[in-house]
């Protein structure tokens, strides 16, 4: 079968420092940097002119900015969940195979023979295209 953990372990105190004291320390620098900067700036373009103070400006544009970073970022790319990149080795980055099934995708490491061979033995595991073919024909007549 496979050596891959059904269940990830969990995470300890110092991942989870990791993960969470970086955006707690930018939220709190923000906060100081929203205190600091009350003041209200003009803004000026083609038509438009108003007021606003600093940290709503820059938190807008700094929004529109990630918006379009994130839209531009995530083209042709897929999140794998951090349960799989863990378990596979792909903290770092790394190839998956995807095999589109309609309604469900396969998603497995790349480098471990391929998605074919991982499709081959499982269908060598289960007695040959043959027997699983009957056994599907058997189960599920309307796949025959």
């Amino acid at each position: 079968m496979s050596d891959l953990p059904l269940l990830p372990d969990q995470p300890t105190t110092i991942d989870q420092v990791r993960r969470f004291g970086p955006p707690a320390l930018i939220a709190l620098i923000a906060l100081l940097f929203v205190v600091q900067n009350t003041d209200n700036v003009p803004f000026s373009f083609l038509w438009f002119e108003f007021d606003w103070p600093l940290w709503i400006m820059l938190l807008v544009f700094t929004a529109i900015g990630a918006v379009v970073a994130l839209g531009v970022a995530r083209q042709g790319q897929m999140a794998l969940p951090a349960t799989a990149r863990r378990r596979w080795n792909l903290d770092d980055g790394g190839t998956v195979e995807v095999a589109d099934l309609g309604d469900a995708l396969l998603i497995v490491p790349a480098g471990r023979g391929g998605l074919r061979a991982m499709v081959r033995s499982a269908i060598d595991d289960a007695g040959g295209y043959t027997t699983l073919a009957a056994r599907v024909a058997a189960e599920e007549p309307d796949l025959a």
